[in-house]
Protein backbone atom coordinates (compact mmCIF):
# COMPACT_ATOMS: atom_id res chain seq x y z
CA UNK A 1 0.00 0.00 0.00
CA UNK A 2 1.09 3.88 0.41
CA UNK A 3 3.18 3.10 3.31
CA UNK A 4 5.39 1.18 0.98
CA UNK A 5 6.02 5.23 -0.87
CA UNK A 6 6.74 6.27 2.65
CA UNK A 7 3.28 7.83 2.72
CA UNK A 8 0.56 7.10 5.69
CA UNK A 9 -2.48 5.85 4.82
CA UNK A 10 -4.41 8.91 6.69
CA UNK A 11 -3.04 11.80 5.18
CA UNK A 12 -4.98 10.65 1.68
CA UNK A 13 -8.45 12.23 1.06
CA UNK A 14 -10.91 10.57 -1.11
CA UNK A 15 -13.49 12.91 -3.21
CA UNK A 16 -16.08 11.14 -5.14
CA UNK A 17 -18.19 13.78 -6.48
CA UNK A 18 -21.35 13.10 -8.27
CA UNK A 19 -20.61 14.39 -12.01
CA UNK A 20 -17.12 14.23 -13.69
CA UNK A 21 -17.43 18.85 -13.62
CA UNK A 22 -17.67 18.08 -9.85
CA UNK A 23 -14.97 15.99 -10.49
CA UNK A 24 -12.39 18.59 -12.20
CA UNK A 25 -14.01 21.42 -9.73
CA UNK A 26 -12.92 19.69 -6.60
CA UNK A 27 -9.35 18.74 -8.32
CA UNK A 28 -8.81 22.66 -9.31
CA UNK A 29 -9.54 23.83 -6.40
CA UNK A 30 -7.60 21.10 -3.95
CA UNK A 31 -4.59 22.23 -6.48
CA UNK A 32 -5.71 26.10 -5.72
CA UNK A 33 -5.40 25.71 -2.07
CA UNK A 34 -2.12 24.76 -1.63
CA UNK A 35 -2.57 21.72 0.94
CA UNK A 36 -1.24 19.24 -1.26
CA UNK A 37 1.82 18.32 -2.90
CA UNK A 38 0.22 15.63 -5.12
CA UNK A 39 -3.60 15.75 -6.62
CA UNK A 40 -5.01 12.65 -9.07
CA UNK A 41 -8.16 12.70 -10.88
CA UNK A 42 -10.14 10.38 -13.04
CA UNK A 43 -12.43 11.35 -15.89
CA UNK A 44 -13.70 10.40 -19.19
CA UNK A 45 -13.19 13.50 -20.59
CA UNK A 46 -11.51 16.74 -20.20
CA UNK A 47 -11.40 19.58 -22.69
CA UNK A 48 -8.39 21.78 -23.69
CA UNK A 49 -9.47 24.45 -21.27
CA UNK A 50 -10.24 21.91 -18.15
CA UNK A 51 -6.85 20.66 -18.71
CA UNK A 52 -5.14 24.23 -18.97
CA UNK A 53 -7.30 25.75 -15.35
CA UNK A 54 -5.53 22.25 -14.09
CA UNK A 55 -2.25 22.91 -15.12
CA UNK A 56 -2.01 26.53 -14.15
CA UNK A 57 -3.30 25.57 -10.37
CA UNK A 58 -0.67 23.18 -10.34
CA UNK A 59 1.79 25.55 -11.13
CA UNK A 60 1.05 28.49 -8.83
CA UNK A 61 0.67 26.09 -6.15
CA UNK A 62 3.80 23.95 -6.69
CA UNK A 63 1.97 21.07 -6.72
CA UNK A 64 1.66 17.63 -8.89
CA UNK A 65 -1.40 16.98 -10.84
CA UNK A 66 -2.59 13.80 -12.38
CA UNK A 67 -5.31 13.57 -14.60
CA UNK A 68 -6.23 9.61 -15.75
CA UNK A 69 -8.49 9.12 -18.89
CA UNK A 70 -10.65 6.15 -18.00
CA UNK A 71 -13.58 4.66 -20.21
CA UNK A 72 -17.17 3.98 -19.23
CA UNK A 73 -17.84 3.64 -15.44
CA UNK A 74 -18.42 6.77 -13.11
CA UNK A 75 -15.52 9.68 -13.39
CA UNK A 76 -14.42 10.96 -10.18
CA UNK A 77 -11.38 12.06 -7.91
Amino acid sequence: GAMTFGVAPERFVVVRPRTEADALWALEEVLRSGAVDLAVGAVRAASLTQTRRLDMAARQSGALAGLIRIEGGEGGV
